[in-house]
């Protein structure tokens, strides 16, 4: 009898221990998932983190920008990039290569959201042909992530304008094609200092853009391709192509922009 005692009493406390082990793993668990949930907001949010910074925002219309300031926060900063009605807005920086603001912010700290950064094989006065402007997809529209919204055509005609301020000068962007690329083709998202054929490489990018306007080239014509990961598929890049017109220059019918 007293066995059969011990043993219920034996059983009675494995089970007790089993639901205690139990109870502690779930509540392990809620608090693993919540700091997770808690870490990844942090990394997302913190994509729009401009503090210390948006004092020095350039203004519309502005002759180029004051970089002193910037430029004592870190040297590496270039300018400055806005796409109109976007998340798009932040200071543009070039490394000495192109993985130096890969996973790191304008105050030199680990950040997964990085930077955005022109190609270091870039000119930093943008004055290439084609010039290379990389920054990371962020699905809640941080950093380049608002690149995937011009796959829906109404998104890529509102939203058609934009600004890069440098020290010196201030270009005026017209967003002239939406393309899905391959990162192993440097077709179009590889930098060029010249480009031989102005009508046959516009030719080219229309017919392989997703969406683009009506663009007949110039022979002085520059670009900005901003360029971003697409999820949808392995080495996918979305490249968002813009012609560069330096403030003040009038646009002729050569430049004709049109849907």
């Amino acid at each position: 009898m007293d066995t059969m005692r011990f043993w219920a009493g034996f059983s009675k406390a494995g089970n007790k221990a089993i639901r205690l082990t139990l109870e502690i793993v779930c509540v392990m668990f809620f608090l693993l998932g919540g700091y997770t949930l808690w870490h990844t907001w942090m990394i997302y949010s913190s994509a729009f983190d401009k503090t210390g910074i948006e004092d020095y925002h350039p203004t519309p219309g502005q002759k180029g920008m004051n970089l002193s300031e910037l430029q004592a926060i870190n040297p590496d900063i270039i300018g400055w990039i806005q796409i109109d009605g976007t998340h798009i807005d932040y200071p543009l920086l070039q490394g000495s290569d192109n993985m130096e603001y890969l996973n790191t912010d304008i105050y030199g700290n680990y950040a997964l959201h990085g930077c955005i950064y022109l190609d270091s094989a870039d000119s930093p006065d943008l004055s290439d042909e084609y010039n290379i402007i990389y920054g990371h997809h962020m699905d809640n529209g941080g950093m380049f992530g608002d690149i995937a919204k011009y796959k829906d055509k109404s998104y890529f005609d509102q939203h058609l304008t934009g600004t890069i301020w440098l020290a010196d000068e201030t270009y005026h962007l017209d967003i002239v094609a939406l393309m899905k690329e391959d990162a192993y083709d440097d077709t179009f998202t590889g930098p060029k200092r010249t480009i031989s054929d102005k009508t046959a490489f516009a030719s080219d990018m229309k017919t392989r853009a997703v969406y683009s306007q009506n663009y007949v080239p110039a022979a002085d014509d520059r670009y900005a391709a901003l360029i971003t990961c697409d999820s949808a598929f392995t080495n996918g890049r979305n490249v968002l192509v813009t012609r560069m017109t330096p403030m003040g220059a009038e646009s002729g019918e050569e430049h004709y922009l049109g849907n």
